[in-house]
């Protein structure tokens, strides 16, 4: 997972950004500058406790996405 936040916290305001390359947000970008991250912080506002995690792959399909998530345990 590129960004993590704590994800193992027992937290239930978890969201999963699954996704291709955009979602991932390429190499060059700092975690701060994904949108997953600036969703969050806005989700936030007001002391709300989101955690958010990107478990985006560059490359990736959605057949991909879903072989890769079908069995996890979240």
């Amino acid at each position: 997972m590129r960004s993590n936040n704590d994800w193992l916290n027992n937290n239930d305001r978890k969201i999963l950004f699954v996704g291709d390359s955009v979602t991932y947000g390429g190499s060059i970008i700092s975690n701060n500058e994904l949108f997953s991250e600036k969703i969050c912080k806005e989700l936030n506002i007001n002391n709300k406790k989101f955690i958010c995690g990107n478990y985006a792959a560059n490359g990736y399909s959605i057949i991909s996405m879903s072989n890769k998530i079908e069995f996890k345990e979240f």
